[in-house]
């Protein structure tokens, strides 16, 4: 497995001496990028953007197949007066592992506080690699049991954004990485209580009463890579929440007694607008809809 990772608000002097130390922090499994920041650049969603074509258009992400031995994170650094709007956060959500470090005080790269602020890098970057290979056998191996794949913007609930949100939160920091992801899966399916089927995996139920049910095997979801598709589009097509997961993986989207279903719902990269399906819709976790 290799990771690529980005670092983000890092102040330009502590930056500079930095990149002599990225071996050491990133290890021989990892390889990185970064944009130091100053007061000429806003951390905002321009900002993110670069980042994002970065990922896009790293050398390890091979669009043409269907990989599953490379994961994605970004370390972005909040420190007095450098701090990260709420659109810069967003941009890397749900598809990219976003990991925060908190300053409270300024870096001298020739303090002691630098040896101090390299550390937790460190640890963060350990930390990166150990979630994502637990989300990559979430995504991978229990992809049609597992509620981490399910559709942000066509999957109506109430709970499901926040889920993934609080999950990226709190999974960095514990001792017991697996023990939190099953605990918010479980809380996923307490509050989404899955239907039962006698045969396949339980189908999950939005708020609206449609039915996502996993495709087993039988996958033709977002595979196809065109010109027409945004940067966010393609990687949330293929990782969530850093993890590389199956991009002909979808979901046969029907409602009860109600065929063929036809229902409003976004795309990966359009407007809600009125499909209908052939009898049922494929949507994908990126929200492609076919």
């Amino acid at each position: 497995m290799k990771y690529v990772i980005g670092f983000a608000g890092v102040k330009k002097e502590v930056y500079r001496r930095l990149e002599s130390k990225m071996p050491i922090i990133v290890k021989d499994n990892g390889c990185y990028f970064g944009k130091p920041i100053d007061s000429s650049i806003m951390y905002n969603k321009k900002y993110a953007e670069y980042f994002l074509d970065k990922f896009r258009n790293h050398e390890l992400l091979d669009l043409k197949k269907n990989t599953f031995d490379v994961g994605y994170v970004i370390i972005y650094v909040k420190s007095p007066g450098v701090e990260p709007d709420q659109d810069f956060i967003n941009a890397f959500f749900p598809f990219i592992l976003a990991i925060p470090i908190v300053l409270e005080e300024n870096i001298n790269p020739e303090s002691a506080d630098f040896k101090i602020f390299m550390d937790r890098l460190m640890k963060a970057v350990k930390s990166a690699k150990e979630v994502i290979n637990i989300f990559k056998s979430e995504v991978v191996e229990r992809a049609n049991k597992t509620p981490m794949l399910l559709p942000l913007k066509n999957f109506k609930s109430s709970f499901f954004c926040r889920f993934l949100q609080k999950l990226q939160e709190e999974i960095p920091w514990s001792q017991n990485k697996e023990g939190v992801l099953k605990q918010y899966i479980k809380n996923f399916k307490e509050s989404h209580i899955p239907l039962k089927e006698s045969n396949g995996p339980s189908p999950f139920l939005d708020s609206r009463g449609i039915v996502f049910r996993s495709p087993g095997k039988a996958r033709h979801g977002f595979q196809n890579v065109t010109d027409k598709h945004t940067t966010t589009c393609i990687l949330n097509g293929r990782f969530r929440l850093g993890a590389p997961y199956d991009a002909s993986f979808h979901y046969d989207c029907s409602k009860e007694k109600i065929l063929p279903l036809s229902i409003h719902v976004y795309g990966c990269h359009t407007l809600k607008e009125i499909k209908t399906g052939n009898p049922h819709l494929n949507i994908s976790p990126n929200d492609f809809v076919r």
